[in-house]
Formats: C-alpha cells, sequence, structure tokens
C-alpha cells in the first residue's frame, strides 16, 4: 500500500514537473480554453463565495478566482503547491492533497474541477464526492 502511495506522489510530480510550465505542444490549448472560462467563472460564481479549486496546474484559473472569492486551491503535487504559494495572495489556502481525499472544514459555495477529471481514477466517485 505505501508503495503504490510513493508510486502515485512520484507520478503526479513527474506530471508536474513535464507537463506543467513546459513546453509541451498541446499546453498552450488547455491554458487558453482556461482563460475563457474565467470570465463565465465569474458570472456563474459571484464575488465573496467560497469556492475550492481542484488543481493549481499552470495557474491559470486560481489567480483569477482569488481576485473575488475566498479560495482553497487543492493540489496533489509539492512543487506546484510551492508555486501557487510564491504566486497567490497569502488569503489563499493552499492544500497539498490528493482531490479525493481532501476534506474541507466547511462547505464550500462552488468546486472548480477543470480539466482534472482525466487525472484520477474515479471520476464519479469523485464528483459524487464533489456534491
Amino acid at each position: 500500500m505505501a508503495r503504490d502511495m510513493d508510486r502515485q506522489k512520484s507520478k503526479i510530480e513527474s506530471i508536474a514537473k513535464d507537463y506543467h510550465g513546459s513546453s509541451q505542444a498541446d499546453l498552450h490549448i488547455e491554458n487558453l480554453c482556461q482563460q475563457f472560462e474565467i470570465e463565465w467563472l465569474r458570472e456563474k460564481i459571484g464575488y465573496q463565495s467560497c469556492v475550492i479549486d481542484l488543481g493549481y496546474g499552470d495557474g491559470v484559473v486560481s489567480p483569477a478566482l482569488a481576485k473575488f472569492t475566498e479560495l482553497t486551491v487543492v493540489e496533489g503535487s509539492v512543487d506546484l503547491c510551492e508555486k501557487a504559494r510564491k504566486s497567490l495572495p497569502p488569503s489563499v489556502n493552499v492544500v497539498n492533497a490528493y482531490f479525493e481525499d481532501y476534506s474541507p472544514t466547511a462547505l464550500a459555495d462552488f468546486v472548480v474541477a477543470s480539466h482534472v477529471l482525466e487525472h484520477v481514477d474515479d471520476p464519479i466517485q469523485l464528483l459524487c464526492r464533489i456534491r
């Protein structure tokens, strides 16, 4: 069991290192999609909402959300958590945890899970947990 967890952590750190912040050929497509999402999210979420953003990625959505919400970012990669803490305002709570394991201390108004379901073993179970 511990060995599987170590492999999973290693895999997440590898993705963070090799994909995010790199020159992957398709990375700009994902980032462009997220940039277009920001205004839509702002309209749907509204100001002063409590929001959990699953995954920091390249840091496109979280900084925008931090401007108008009470934000918690949940990220599985230690490296991406460090980047998030350096670039986001101190008011943002950055948590290093797997999406499936994270339990907030209070209910959120919204959970943003953009470009993350493909990274979990059981997306249906995660969506049920979010609900």
